[in-house]
């Protein structure tokens, strides 16, 4: 995750006008997996165990189904069930706490009171060569990681704050602007570009 103004600290965050965090993990659960922590008895129609492994309501939001979706060669992981979920819960707390509780931002219109961070969900996955880890970026963006060791937490906090600054200037051009996938309420937004040469290539 990566801010733009000032130390990364809570206090310094909340004091700077117009900063922008663009968080690298998921920043919500599905809301068919917060109902069964709550009621297991209440958790809603059962999962069909013939059905694709995303359209698992308990595992994956329907943000994680649109990316999946339109980038099959990236498979999201579940923060509820997959080994990403002690990272989304970190982020998760830190997101509420640097926003006073609004929580990440899901709607494309939606900017942030000058008092208060911005916090986007970003994949960095989505803007590299390939769908691993240890990919580069695509071209378009390595004169901007330029000294950064791929596949390094380094590397990826730093194209995650590119993507939150391409967020935050709406630009096309030399940094994206950020399309947001379809959602739900409570089921969040990933956001990535949505220009092709920024993007994981051949991808619809």
């Amino acid at each position: 995750m990566e801010a733009f103004c000032g130390p990364s600290s809570h206090d310094a965050l909340r004091a700077c006008a117009r900063v922008v965090v663009g968080v690298d993990a998921p920043l919500g659960y599905p809301r068919a997996f917060r109902a069964f922590v709550a009621d297991p008895a209440a958790s809603g129609l059962p999962v069909n165990p013939a059905a694709p492994f995303v359209d698992n309501p308990l595992a994956f939001r329907v943000t994680d189904r649109a990316i999946a979706e339109g980038f099959p060669r990236k498979a999201p992981l579940s923060a509820s069930f997959d080994k990403l979920g002690n990272p989304a819960t970190v982020a998760m707390r830190h997101t509420w706490r640097w926003t006073n509780g609004r929580g990440p931002l899901v709607d494309l219109g939606d900017r942030p009171n000058p008092d208060t961070p911005a916090v986007i969900e970003v994949y960095p996955a989505l803007s590299k060569v390939e769908p691993r880890r240890a990919a580069e970026a695509t071209a378009r963006y390595r004169p901007l990681l330029d000294g950064l060791m791929a596949g390094t937490d380094r590397y990826d906090a730093a194209l995650a704050a590119i993507l939150a600054l391409g967020w935050a200037a709406g630009d096309d051009v030399f940094v994206p602007r950020m399309g947001v996938t379809p959602s739900a309420p409570g089921e969040g937004a990933i956001w990535y570009p949505t220009h092709a040469e920024w993007r994981l290539p051949n991808m619809p």
